[in-house]
């Protein structure tokens, strides 16, 4: 029976190409626009996190009073350690940016982005390696922390997959270091990692709780919830307060799941987003009922010939169900067309700081979400009207093929209100948006960003730490070469740039009253 109503449905759209090449194009826009804003919400809320019980882990932070609204800093060292020392609730990690030259031999210098990670890293994560170890307690050890772990694809890239790579010496920032382990290609945490090298810390270092540069995350322990461990780490600051405070005052915790810390900041947005194609696919519903509902109109006299024939009330409503479905069907395929069209387009335009970005893909989860669109989208257009239109007066019907009931046209009435309706809430959304984006563009920022450019330069540790002057005269250099460059009206050099999220230090200045968080966090 389905199938011989499918291929009636499709005889039936070949006289009409009009109406299904506007019915089939309607919905094409609504069901690829929400086939590919779910790809992307998918990716970056939906997935769970590539580790091990991902629901466990959280970001660890503290909070500092300061006029107007909180600052948040990373963890110091010293502060860091007294946490996972005295922690019952949960076991914590941290990692410290660190972006690494590499040189091979005989080859140039290339740059890539790295960790410095605390013991447990990978274990922590269920990271798993595709060749040799992890960090041992013994590699955290001062003067013990040659070996480096690189990624699968630096690995592939750089090594061309080398079976022997365990053990190969490369030259990180100047200095020696040895390949011990190369990680699966699933971790590359955090994004676009390259290479992890094991934080050893001096016992000054250690010591310090001046510079805010760990960057702290835990997992609960079983049996602990995340309020628990709120309390906890707070009853912790709270001692430590008492111990330094001159480091520690006016401070609070922070305590968020990871995922909520990652994606906290876009997923109103991304919401919004969904919200508005939704709104679209409505309008595009709406659009298609009317259409069906106008194209049954003059099918009238053919719907009751056929119930005068014998058809029941079910039988019209299953076939026209059937043409709904075939036309939903139809709209999805090009949809999904458009859907990853749109899918290769963010991916090239959206913007690389966007959380969990590699994530988004059209995979089985989105085929899926756009078959179910299909589906609802063909039984909300198509239901509705089936039942209108199988609702056959069979004197009137053969009577009068072309008249349409008042019925009828009170419910497409109703649709044209739905649409207009609809559309002039995105269009208020959209406004409000274009506003918000003009405003932002107008915020002072307390400098002038037009025709700036910036670049970042790391001199190699083993030439010019802990030496002062050869550093002043190679910024120095630097800065003359830039300005005498044609086209370039100034230049500058500068240990960070505004808005770069660096790592904050609390400055003690020689014959002066100490500095202490309280008072740095409202002058920063």
């Amino acid at each position: 029976m389905f199938w011989q109503n499918l291929r009636f449905a499709w005889r039936s759209l070949l006289p009409n190409p009009a109406f299904a090449a506007a019915a089939i194009l309607a919905l094409a826009v609504g069901i690829g626009l929400n086939t590919a804003m779910f790809s992307v919400v998918d990716g970056i809320l939906l997935k769970p996190l590539a580790f091990r019980e991902p629901s466990q882990l959280f970001v660890l932070k503290e909070k500092v009073a300061r006029t107007g609204a909180p600052s948040l800093y990373y963890l110091t060292a010293a502060n860091f350690l007294n946490y996972r020392e005295l922690s019952k609730s949960s076991d914590l990690v941290s990692y410290t940016p660190n972006a690494y030259s590499m040189v091979l031999p005989n080859s140039e210098p290339e740059r890539y982005p790295g960790i410095l990670v605390t013991e447990g890293w990978f274990s922590f994560y269920g990271a798993k390696f595709v060749r040799g170890r992890d960090f041992s307690n013994d590699d955290h050890q001062e003067g013990k922390d040659e070996g480096v772990i690189i990624s699968s694809g630096l690995w592939a890239d750089r090594f061309a997959s080398d079976a022997a790579i365990l053990g190969r010496q490369i030259e990180l920032n100047g200095r020696p270091r040895r390949i011990i382990g190369v990680v699966d290609a699933e971790f590359e945490y955090p994004v676009k990692t390259k290479i992890f090298a094991p934080l050893a810390m001096t016992v000054a270092e250690r010591s310090n709780r001046s510079f805010h540069r760990l960057i702290a995350q835990g997992r609960l322990r079983p049996g602990y919830s995340i309020t628990q461990a709120r309390a906890e780490f707070a009853g912790v600051l709270e001692n430590l307060t008492k111990q330094y405070p001159q480091f520690n005052s006016k401070k609070s915790i922070y305590l968020e799941p990871l995922s909520e810390e990652m994606t906290g900041k876009v997923k109103p947005a991304l919401v919004a987003l969904i919200g508005a194609v939704a709104f679209v696919l409505a309008i595009a519903c709406a659009n298609v009922a009317n259409l069906v509902l106008a194209r049954g109109a003059v099918r009238r006299g053919e719907l009751a010939v056929r119930a005068s024939l014998g058809a029941s009330r079910g039988n019209l409503i299953a076939q026209l169900m059937t043409e709904s479905l075939l036309l939903s069907a139809l709209g999805g395929i090009l949809g999904l067309i458009l859907a990853v069209a749109a899918f290769y387009a963010f991916r090239i335009f959206a913007p690389q700081n966007l959380p969990r970005i590699e994530e988004v893909a059209i995979d089985w989860r989105v085929i899926g979400y756009n078959l179910a669109a299909v589906l609802l989208t063909g039984t909300l257009f198509g239901l509705i009207p089936a039942i209108r239109l199988s609702r056959i007066d069979l004197h009137s019907g053969l009577k009068d093929r072309t008249r349409g009931g008042s019925a009828r046209t009170q419910f497409r009435s109703l649709l044209v209100v739905a649409q207009v309706a609809a559309a002039l809430m995105l269009m208020t959304g959209a406004g409000l948006l274009i506003r918000s984006l003009y405003e932002l563009t107008s915020v002072d920022l307390g400098f002038k960003p037009d025709h700036l450019l910036s670049m970042r330069i790391t001199p190699l540790p083993t030439k010019y730490d802990d030496q002062t002057e050869r550093q002043v005269q190679f910024g120095q250099s630097i800065v003359r070469g830039v300005a005498s460059l044609p086209g370039v009206r100034s230049a500058a050099i500068s240990t960070s740039l505004p808005f770069q999220g660096n790592p904050r230090y609390i400055m003690s200045v020689e014959g002066g009253p100490p500095v202490t968080i309280a008072t740095a966090s409202v002058t920063d």
